[in-house]
């Protein structure tokens, strides 16, 4: 407590107030400047994330779109099948183009899983 404080006034008298702190050792510095570069570092890193989420964004909508259009071909292919042959082999090309249209739309879902979670699937 200041020499000159008075608890009745609360008055600090000379009103000095020296804050007194050692220099910094060489390891201290070494520290905080570790720690300066990791901080840039980590931002850099976050930076790069970013703009590969933005990236990854795009393509799964581009994806999302193409498996929409492959998903109204398969519709579109299964309501042929549908139709009644007239003897000849349209039901079989039906068929077949069906088949077709489902196997590429299981490729498709497959490399968009790929290039979403990478070959962890």
């Amino acid at each position: 407590m200041c020499k000159f404080y008075n608890p009745s006034t609360q008055y600090r008298g000379c009103q000095y107030f020296n804050w007194y702190d050692e220099d910094q050792c060489q390891w201290q510095k070494d520290v905080i400047n570790q720690l300066l570069l990791d901080k840039k570092l980590l931002k850099c890193e976050s930076e790069m994330l970013k703009v590969e989420n933005g990236h990854l964004i795009e393509q799964k909508k581009i994806m999302s779109d193409e498996i929409e259009i492959l998903n109204l071909k398969l519709k579109l292919g299964e309501k042929q099948m549908e139709l009644p042959s007239n003897g000849s082999n349209e039901g079989q090309v039906h068929f077949t183009l069906a088949t077709m249209l489902k196997v590429g739309l299981v490729l498709v879902v497959v490399v968009v899983l790929v290039k979403l979670f990478g070959r962890s699937i």
